[in-house]
């Protein structure tokens, strides 16, 4: 609801509006997904103009419209979100590429169309490094399974990380500390462990 977004905006201090647009994808009756497109769109562009007009963050820089979709784009173009079409018309400053609902962390998620469709624009490319593995053996990922995660991400040339779920991991120990100081930082993590996994039927 844009009036909602615009009182956050007007009363507290924040840094911008981040959409999560990407846990529960179907905004449309699958009968209505292409005029919807380009609702989605106009409504986009009215909560970027709602957030440029508000001002700056506390610190003084310009507050920003984030979205978080699926990370395919053929995807997210399916269910009523035209990404490239945003990215087109600079309306979101940055876009954050995530599985579909709560995902695991998937050290070989393909960020490559987002990446390719913001080459020459302004408009940033976040990766989603899920963190909650949630099996009967372990909870959180590894360390050696986060600079996977981290490392495929930044080998495809996004330009910063999104650290999903993280803050679950509270309360924050030495080993959490220990992967948030690597993630950043793929030449320190290029010779160090790391954990893969194989996709199977």
């Amino acid at each position: 609801n844009l009036a909602v977004i615009e009182e956050v905006l007007a009363n507290y201090p924040v840094d911008g509006i981040e959409l999560f647009m990407s846990y529960q994808p179907y905004h449309f009756h699958p009968d209505q997904v292409e005029t919807g497109r380009e609702v989605m769109t106009h409504w986009i562009g009215e909560v970027h103009e709602a957030v440029k007009r508000s001002g700056n963050a506390a610190d003084g820089s310009p507050r920003e419209l984030v979205v978080q979709v699926p990370v395919s784009l053929d995807g997210a173009l399916a269910v009523g979100l035209d990404v490239r079409e945003w990215i087109r018309r600079d309306i979101v400053d940055a876009v954050t590429g995530n599985h579909c609902g709560f995902g695991k962390p998937d050290p070989n998620t393909d960020f490559s169309s987002l990446v390719a469709a913001a080459r020459g624009c302004d408009t940033r490319i976040l990766a989603a490094v899920q963190s909650r593995v949630n099996t009967d053996r372990i909870g959180e990922s590894t360390i050696q399974m986060s600079r996977a995660s981290a490392c495929n991400a930044w080998s495809q040339r996004v330009d910063g990380l999104h650290l999903s779920h993280w803050f679950g991991c509270w309360p924050y120990k030495a080993d959490f500390y220990e992967k948030l100081r690597e993630i950043a930082h793929p030449d320190i993590m290029a010779a160090k462990d790391k954990i893969y996994w194989v996709s199977t039927e």
